[in-house]
Parts: C-alpha cells; sequence; structure tokens
C-alpha cells in the first residue's frame, strides 16, 4: 500500500540516527527555552546509578512529562507547544516519558554513567529516541557493541527501547544538553541512517 506519508516499520534491535531532524525554527524555539537561564532544573546525584565505578557524577533533569501523570513541568504549557510537533514527527501514539538532561562537565576525561534500560517493563513497541540540542564530543553509547553516537546539534537518535545504553560525559564543553523520548510507536520516520561500529558517526 502507498501512502504520501510512507514510513518504516523496524524489528527489535533497530537504531537510526537523523541528523537536522527538526526545521531550524522549530529547533531554535525549543532550545531557547530549555538554555535559558531560567529554566528550572534539578539536581541528581549519579546520572543513572548514585554509586557508579568510575567516581561519582551528577547532573541536571527536568522531567517534562510522566507516564501516569501527563505533562508535569511548570513550564507545561510553554513546552507542549514545542514539544506535540516532535511528538507527531515521532509518530508517538502514547507518550511514557520526556525528560531534559543537562549534563556537567566534572572531569578532563569521559565518565561512563552506567548501561540501562530507561523503562524497564514496556512492550515491543517502546522506542527511545534522543534530541541532542547543542554539539559536544560527549556521546551515547550501546552496551552490546560500544557503538557511539555523538552529541550533533538537531540530531535525533531513535532506537528500540529494549536497548542497553549509556550517556558518556563530554570533556570539550561545560554543559551537555538532551532531550530524551520515551514512548509507543508502531513506526519510525522515514529517512535517517542505521549504524554500528563506526567511531566518525
Amino acid at each position: 500500500m502507498t501512502t504520501s506519508n510512507p514510513t518504516y516499520f523496524y524489528e527489535k534491535g533497530f537504531r537510526r540516527i537523523y541528523d537536522d531532524f527538526l526545521p531550524p525554527e522549530m529547533f531554535n524555539a525549543l532550545k531557547t527555552v530549555v538554555t535559558d537561564p531560567d529554566f528550572p532544573w534539578t539536581f541528581r546525584l549519579g546520572v543513572v546509578h548514585r554509586k557508579q565505578r568510575n567516581g561519582p557524577t551528577f547532573g541536571l533533569s527536568h522531567l517534562a512529562w510522566h507516564p501516569l501523570y501527563g505533562a508535569v513541568s511548570p513550564l507545561r504549557d510553554q513546552l507542549y507547544d514545542h514539544l506535540y510537533p516532535v511528538f507527531q514527527k515521532l509518530f508517538v501514539y502514547v507518550p511514557m516519558r520526556v525528560k531534559f538532561n543537562l549534563g556537567v562537565k566534572v572531569r578532563d576525561k569521559h565518565i561512563e554513567t552506567g548501561h540501562h534500560i530507561d523503562v524497564m517493563t514496556a512492550p515491543s513497541n517502546f522506542r527511545t529516541a534522543i534530541l541532542y540540542l547543542d554539539d559536544s564530543n560527549g556521546y551515547t553509547q550501546f552496551e552490546a557493541d560500544k557503538a557511539p553516537v555523538k552529541s550533533k546539534s538537531n540530531r535525533m537518535l531513535i532506537f528500540d527501547g529494549q536497548l542497553r545504553h549509556q550517556a558518556v560525559t563530554q570533556t570539550d564543553t561545560d554543559v551537555r544538553y538532551v532531550c530524551n523520548f520515551n514512548y509507543l510507536s508502531d513506526k519510525i520516520p522515514e529517512g535517517g541512517k542505521s549504524f554500528d561500529l563506526d567511531l566518525d558517526t
């Protein structure tokens, strides 16, 4: 069947990268809100686990969407106007969690924050998507093959939500902004590229 807006369906284990995912005006509007000095952040000791083998790390986060309570951000009205078009582009039919993360450089070396799955009990059509809001040498790494995805402004990484992954901290910038989407969907946007062990990605 041919449709005017074709989409791709993926089996378990897929990973796709989309550069320039959002139109520039849409991306810049969202980034302006999140990087504003008055944007409210919550301190977290340990990015994934409170005790890590590489020593303590910390980060800041902002929960925008809760799986039970929906939009929970104090900026919900403002943020929703920016997030809804992203939901549409991702073909989200059940949003589970949306969280902004602000990674702070604490050392002059990359620190692994701990492999994990964002939602432990989720159906097979559970997806994770990460929108990178700036450039840095921090990256997302997958446990199975150590494949890294570097932070690049307006890059979207979409993958099977059951894949274990971790954030690795940056060394070249003081802060690193990302937006993490967890959601249910039976399809993903067309285009993008798959990847394996490509260290230049």
